[in-house]
């Protein structure tokens, strides 16, 4: 499953992120947000 946040703070999801739970779409989110603050985490 491809994600990704890059440098200019775009968040990028792959399409088959949908077909998880929700909590785990939840998680995914968060953690990319995770990397707008802190960069290298």
């Amino acid at each position: 499953m491809r994600k990704s946040a890059g440098y200019r703070n775009n968040l990028r999801f792959n399409w088959r992120v949908m077909m998880v739970p929700s909590s785990l779409i939840d998680y995914v989110v968060a953690h990319e947000l995770c990397h707008v603050v802190h960069k290298n985490h």
